[in-house]
């Protein structure tokens, strides 16, 4: 995108930041990335220049490190699998929160967030949207593997794309956490068919896929990838559920 600053001043953007291509005061202000960052605004990227002796850019959001007002924005949903399968133990559990926690540290102040889990073919509404984040870290660490290790991720899926209904939110997005694969065709089916009901509801799904998944890790991307792909979002896998593998595979997602 382009912008002119009066007659003398024009500069471009793009995910890398500004930079001005004319005038006296030419430069490059660098950031982070435009359009993967929660809370950007990606509909008005304005700036203004206000000295070209300063060389002093303001800009909303979108370009600048703190985000301030438009976090007011985003909203993120935490999806969670708390299956008790017998690989999944408690300490891989307790791995996904200390991770997860680190993750609502990071983000910007002002962000909403909320709790979904799945187990046993089922799920639940854990936290319904907040900004207060230490509530949102106690809801995570309060978490316990339930029932049985049978599970149908794509409830949870939906459940977190329904707490979007009626949300004015400009950025949508589901963190899933799930581990272990996914049994049968129509399970399989639907986890892909719920790409589209989050594309249709503007929200972006991106899916972090945990263990080794047997005979049935090919059938289980290939859904999870349909479902990213189709949402806009990301898929990763990681075969170990240390803290540190987590804490570097959410780092890219948020």
């Amino acid at each position: 995108a382009a912008m002119s600053f009066g007659t003398e001043f024009k500069a471009s953007i793009a995910a890398g930041g500004l930079r001005f291509d004319s005038g006296p005061s030419q430069f490059a202000l660098t950031s982070k990335s435009i359009l993967t960052k929660v809370g950007a605004d990606l509909d008005s990227p304005t700036g203004k220049f206000t000295s070209p002796v300063q060389r002093t850019f303001l800009t909303n959001n979108a370009i600048v490190e703190d985000q301030g007002a438009q976090t007011a924005n985003a909203g993120v949903v935490f999806t969670l699998d708390v299956s008790a399968y017998q690989a999944f133990t408690d300490a891989d559990l307790k791995n996904v929160q200390t991770a997860a926690k680190q993750m609502v540290d990071n983000l910007p102040t002002g962000i909403s967030m909320a709790v979904v889990t799945y187990f046993n073919l089922s799920d639940s509404v854990n936290l319904n949207f907040t900004t207060d984040k230490n509530l949102v870290k106690q809801t995570i660490d309060n978490l316990v593997r339930l029932n049985s290790p049978g599970h149908d991720v794509f409830n949870g899926v939906e459940r977190a794309i329904g707490l979007f209904t009626g949300q004015t939110f400009k950025q949508k997005r589901i963190v899933v956490v799930n581990y272990d694969w996914i049994v049968g065709s129509t399970a399989l089916q639907k986890v892909s068919d719920d790409g589209d009901l989050a594309a249709s509801a503007g929200v972006q799904v991106d899916v972090v896929m945990l263990g080794d998944h047997g005979g049935h890790f090919d059938a289980s991307k290939n859904s999870f990838t349909q479902l990213v792909t189709k949402s806009g979002g990301t898929l990763y896998t990681s075969n170990t559920i240390t803290t540190a593998d987590l804490s570097a595979i959410f780092g890219n997602i948020l």
